[in-house]
């Protein structure tokens, strides 16, 4: 094979196994996953019938290794199922012929004859001492004559200096990983569209493996498997970036293989987040994974990597791919610019743009933020500093006291005109701090001198946050009227789903929010005392459940819980004489269910 790195290897086993009795074994020697078994197998692969692959992975004894050898004459997995029933039908041959009929797949396999090959894999994966394991290797090769072939990294099987195996192993063959002739075999084990995508880049596939200088095929393997799981869920309009899709694709190989070798931790990932300024020592790791593939994006998922630090380390380490957030992360990537980027984008990639382009979406944004069309408060925030940014360029002439009277009344005029999402107060620590679609807000980086553009962005971000947790109160009343209305109606389920979580485990949005503080108590004791025992016995369940984990954001329901126990005392009262099981059922909800949480918290 031409440009093949194992071409001698390939020679010597062919040469090798055409001897009638070559009278000593070969070891095939690599570190694991380099593919030492594939290139085997492949060798093989049209004489099947006359070489037999054992792996003695796990074996702890002769008697063991034996029995795998066995199991692998016989038939592979089915052949230790067939023995199991062969044996137990017989126990009652026994009693019939007097005969003993048990047998093991030791005995069974010795009346199999051997092929003239034996292939004995993951040695160093077994627990056999070093004697046994060689002196079961020279019973198959002196004393029945076989061809006996070890794969084997031999770094980690054999202690220096071992008599017995330098006259059983007559010759070590090293193996090269050789990604030429396994990557056509793992792009087609790919499903679509991800092989053929692949199959384009299979040159991307293997600079990236090559430069990361960690021979480990398998690795490489499970890799592309990996990046399936990314590609599968791209958007079908961004895959059609051959730029971008080449760019995702080779760093997520590249970060990927950092992981698995060790060079690179979920910690390195997420750091790619942050800034190396005064090359901080946290950063060493990635810095040196950067100067090896000469590539600043495997050090820095900031501004315009089509992966960030985040989002890597949960995909990479954590398997987690989140498709709106992937996307996202691709749509802000500078690579995969499309035609509908919109005004405010352009503005942010000022440096990066077209001149005439940027004065041009400075004016359409500042139309747009005129007729107050942007809502989403991510957006609002990068226009917020664009029209700062505006400033430096020469693109806005107003003072930057006017910039910031004019965001503070942007803020209040989306509020009036309910344009503006509310925020519950307990997602408000969750507001993203870092940006919006993959861009970044502006920060201080160590060592700045303080800059009146970033601390007046910092004052309208919070106000923003403020507005919004402000509409999210404002709102609960009517909220907690909702749910007093699904509570008259029985639906306990729909309740639970606000309060607690959903039939199907989802937390419910309200979970840590005091929205029942906003009912009045004599109210809801009346409607509680509406309930049917179930619904009752069902509500008193979700109370226990609702404040099981004493969390501060519940404090004033509590207290607020202390106030409908006495009206509702009174309505189990005025039901006693009329209905006195269910006066007895709603002093149980109390007895049992709302005096425990009250007791919990005292």
């Amino acid at each position: 094979m031409a440009g093949d790195p194992n071409a001698a290897v390939r020679e010597y086993l062919n040469d090798f196994v055409q001897r009638p009795n070559p009278g000593f074994a070969v070891l095939l020697a690599a570190p694991w996953g380099a593919g030492k078994t594939h290139l085997i197998r492949g060798f093989f692969d049209g004489n099947k019938a006359n070489a037999l692959f054992v792996s003695l992975f796990g074996a702890k004894d002769e008697e063991g290794a034996r029995n795998l050898i066995a199991r692998e004459l016989l038939g592979g997995a089915n052949a230790a199922k067939n023995i199991d029933l062969w044996n137990k039908a017989a126990g009652p041959l026994k009693k019939f012929t007097g005969l003993d009929f048990h047998a093991s797949l030791s005995d069974v396999a010795r009346l199999v004859p051997l092929p003239d090959t034996i292939i004995f894999d993951d040695l160093e994966r077994s627990d056999l001492d070093e004697n046994v394991l060689l002196g079961l290797i020279n019973g198959f090769v002196e004393r029945d004559g076989k061809k006996v072939i070890l794969l084997a990294n031999e770094e980690r099987l054999w202690k220096a200096g071992h008599d017995q195996k330098e006259k059983i192993v007559g010759q070590t063959l090293r193996l090269v990983a050789d990604a030429d002739a396994a990557l056509p075999t793992f792009i087609d084990e790919l499903p679509e569209p991800t092989q053929a995508f692949v199959k384009l880049e299979i040159d991307t596939v293997r600079n990236t493996f090559v430069t990361s200088k960690y021979d480990n095929l398998r690795s490489l393997r499970q890799a592309l498997f990996d990046f399936h799981r990314l590609y599968s869920v791209v958007r079908a309009d961004l895959r059609s970036s051959q730029d971008g899709m080449r760019e995702l694709l080779r760093l997520f190989l590249a970060l990927t293989l950092e992981v698995k070798k060790g060079a690179l931790t979920e910690d390195d990932l997420r750091l790619r987040d942050g800034i190396d300024f005064n090359k901080k020592p946290e950063f060493e790791a990635l810095r040196k994974a950067a100067t090896k593939y000469d590539w600043e994006m495997v050090k820095s998922g900031r501004y315009g990597a089509v992966l960030n630090g985040a989002l890597s380390a949960r995909i990479i380490c954590g398997g987690q791919v989140d498709p709106e957030a992937l996307n996202q992360s691709l749509i802000a990537s500078e690579r995969f610019l499309r035609p509908e980027e919109q005004e405010w984008q352009t503005v942010w990639w000022a440096e990066r743009r077209d001149p005439d382009a940027v004065a041009e979406a400075f004016v359409r944004m500042e139309q747009r933020f005129n007729d107050r069309e942007y809502t989403t408060p991510g957006i609002i925030l990068h226009v917020f500093n664009n029209k700062l940014y505006a400033r430096k360029i020469g693109l806005n002439a107003k003072s930057r006291s006017a910039v910031e009277k004019e965001c503070q009344d942007y803020i209040r005029n989306i509020v009036s005109a309910g344009k503006l999402e509310g925020l519950s107060p307990d997602k408000a620590r969750d507001f993203d701090e870092r940006g919006y679609g993959g861009m970044g807000y502006p920060r201080y980086r160590e060592g700045d001198p303080t800059n009146p553009d970033i601390e007046m962005f910092w004052r309208l971000h919070n106000l923003l946050k403020k507005a919004r947790v402000d509409l999210f109160k404002a709102s609960l009343a009517d909220v907690a009227d909702c749910i007093l209305s699904d509570l008259s109606k029985q639906d306990i389920e729909a309740v639970a789903a606000r309060l607690w979580r959903s039939a199907k485990g989802k937390e419910g949005d309200l979970r840590y929010v005091p929205v029942l503080v906003y009912l009045d108590a004599r109210r809801v004791a009346a409607t509680i005392a509406q309930l049917s025992g179930k619904t009752l016995h069902s509500f008193g369940y979700l109370m226990k459940e609702r404040f099981s984990i004493p969390v501060k954001e519940l404090d004033e329901e509590i207290e607020w819980l202390r106030t409908v126990i006495s009206p509702l005392k009174v309505e189990a009262e005025n039901r006693r004489k009329a209905s006195p099981v269910h006066a007895w059922q709603i002093d149980a909800l109390i007895r049992h269910s709302l005096e425990p949480v009250l007791a919990n918290r005292d």
